[in-house]
């Protein structure tokens, strides 16, 4: 399959996934989203869990900070992009105090802009000590996302002109056309597999890179630009990005992917 052809396959998913929908419902008095779909970790051991409310949701970062107390690095990323309430952000950020209050304050402003959060606790100073990223630092993906990811998910979300998200349900590549597999080399090639339902097999190659900021390109990717990798781990990638050029309107994209 030539690349013009691996290209349909993709901008056909890209079709596919796209859903007109009404406005989100109306909005709480605190102006904070009800709903969110949270990927976690705990040190080495990574969850996921939905929370529906915002008793919930503040619940979730009691334990953030419990579990950082007792001296883990916890990390969180909202996968649930429409519950988003601020352009999401692309400067990284560090955030440190003694109140417990006011990490949780920062914890909450963070999330609203869309990015992945680090919390740790200094027994030694009694301080919570928080980093916010769009991007994984290049380091962290360069080690982790050698080796071989299916493509599990694709969501593609218009956004108003303030950047508020618009809800979009999710597809997913493998009920259509198959396994869709991405393979990164530590050699700085990308192999893209694909196995349609009708057993056939179809591979195209081309380079990767990642920036300084920690961004991912490669033309086997949809849209031909940089994606914020900003969920990386032994088991799960999840990377995003924003085409402002759409002649949909503003468009985000995310794409889930599980380790093979």
């Amino acid at each position: 399959m030539n690349r013009s052809t691996i290209f349909a396959v993709i901008t056909a998913i890209l079709a596919l996934s796209y859903t007109a929908c009404g406005p989100e419902p109306a909005l709480s008095e605190d102006n904070t989203p009800k709903e969110r779909v949270i990927i976690y970790s705990v040190g080495d051991h990574e969850n996921r869990q939905e929370l529906k409310t915002n008793a919930q949701w503040d619940k979730f970062l009691d334990m953030v900070c419990d579990y950082a107390r007792e001296g883990n690095e916890v990390v969180f990323y909202n996968m649930c992009q429409t519950t988003y309430y601020e352009q999401p952000q692309r400067k990284s950020s560090s955030f440190s105090t003694s109140n417990r209050d006011e990490m949780i304050a920062w914890m909450k402003e963070k999330e609203r802009q869309g990015l992945t959060v680090v919390v740790s606790y200094d027994k030694d100073t009694g301080k919570w000590n928080g980093m916010a990223y769009a991007s994984s630092p290049t380091k962290t993906t360069a080690e982790l996302i050698i080796g071989t990811w299916n493509f599990n998910t694709l969501t593609w979300i218009e956004t108003d002109a303030d950047g508020v998200p618009h809800n979009s349900e999710p597809h997913v590549p493998d009920e259509v056309f198959g396994n869709m597999l991405y393979t990164f080399s530590d050699n700085g090639m990308l192999t893209l597999t694909i196995q349609p339902l009708d057993g056939a097999s179809y591979s195209d190659e081309a380079g990767w890179t990642l920036s300084g900021d920690g961004e991912l390109s490669s033309p086997l990717l949809p849209n031909e630009t940089n994606w914020n990798v900003n969920w990386i781990s032994t088991s799960s990638m999840i990377i995003t990005c924003n085409d402002l050029d759409s002649s949909l309107g503003n468009i985000s994209y995310q794409m889930i992917f599980d380790r093979q």
